[in-house]
């Protein structure tokens, strides 16, 4: 769960990027989800233990589009080495 300060954030740097809609329903009006971790994949392999990519999802409020971002490039969660 985010709190107000990360949530603020997310959204400032969301809005300074914006471009368009929705590209599955051309709606303009979107919420933040919930942050998940996507855990990378190599072929061959399934492993929980490694690091998770921390994605920040956003839903489009007319048909529920799920866009995703980086927690880390909006800065809401630190990058590696700090």
């Amino acid at each position: 769960m985010l709190t107000p300060q990360q949530e603020q954030q997310a959204l400032v740097k969301l809005r300074a990027s914006a471009k368009g809609s929705c590209p599955w329903c051309h709606a303009h009006d979107w919420s933040l989800a919930e942050m998940v971790g996507a855990v990378p994949y190599s072929p061959g392999t399934f492993n929980l233990m490694g690091g998770a990519i921390p994605i920040l999802l956003v839903v489009c409020d007319k048909c529920g589009y799920l866009a995703q971002f980086s927690a880390v490039h909006l800065g809401i969660v630190p990058g590696q080495g700090g």
